[in-house]
């Protein structure tokens, strides 16, 4: 889901030529609920090994997540896969020909995003900024709480079964929103002609739409994904 996520957004962007209002050299592109990154690393990968090397161009990419844990592994993976470098007196992570890039993993949920009260430095920085490009891959498996906002006392998976893991189970079970909150801030944060690319359960398909129009979100088109069962190459 990741690899075809990145492919889709990478791909749609460069066909549909979008930059930023006002500074046309620079690319603003935000993930959303990063995780470890995967995402965010192949989606700039892509746009940094596309036909916009043959322009002067600058990346400012941010990946936003809530998981403590999921944000050190992430900024792990961007020192080794990225580094940094220093190009007229300003740190970059990295610059691929005539393209440099700045990466940066911010710890916070995305959700806050909308409100932009009392957020950390960081999360504020992200929340001025409207993007050309948001990705995000949602959690699957919708859970019903039971309880008050100050104390949950049951949490119920509908789909699936519950996680055995502390670490993956946010980014299986919809622990902190779904499909209808990602939808909610992509809107909030894109440029009047940004563009927006989820990946989502086929489960939650009608979720997927109800929750792009409750956003004031056009969509623009849908990419059917099935895994090729039994065959080692393609995957899809």
């Amino acid at each position: 889901d990741d690899l075809v996520t990145a492919y889709v957004a990478a791909s749609t962007f460069i066909s549909s030529n979008n930059t930023g209002e006002g500074d046309s050299s620079t690319i603003r592109y935000l993930d959303l609920g990063t995780g470890n990154a995967s995402v965010l690393q192949m989606t700039t990968w892509y746009l940094l090994s596309s036909e916009l090397r043959n322009h002067a161009y600058h990346i400012e990419a941010y990946g936003v997540e809530a998981r403590t844990e999921a944000v050190g592994f992430a900024r792990r993976s961007l020192s080794f896969n990225l580094g940094t470098i220093e190009t007229n007196g300003k740190t970059y992570t990295g610059s691929s020909e005539s393209i440099t890039h700045n990466v940066e993993i911010v710890n916070g949920d995305f959700r806050d995003l909308i409100h932009s009260q009392d957020l950390s430095d960081p999360m504020q920085q992200v929340a001025s900024e409207r993007y050309d490009l948001i990705t995000g891959t949602p959690p699957y498996f919708r859970i019903d709480f039971s309880g008050s906002d100050e104390r949950i006392t049951e949490a119920v998976i509908n789909q699936g079964g519950m996680p055995t893991s502390m670490q993956s189970a946010p980014a299986r079970c919809e622990f902190r929103g779904g499909i209808e909150a990602y939808c909610q801030a992509a809107a909030a944060m894109l440029q009047p002609e940004g563009v927006f690319v989820v990946c989502e359960n086929w489960l939650n398909d009608k979720r997927a739409h109800d929750g792009a129009k409750i956003a004031g979100l056009d969509i623009v088109s849908v990419w059917p994904v099935m895994g090729r069962v039994g065959k080692p190459e393609p995957l899809f």
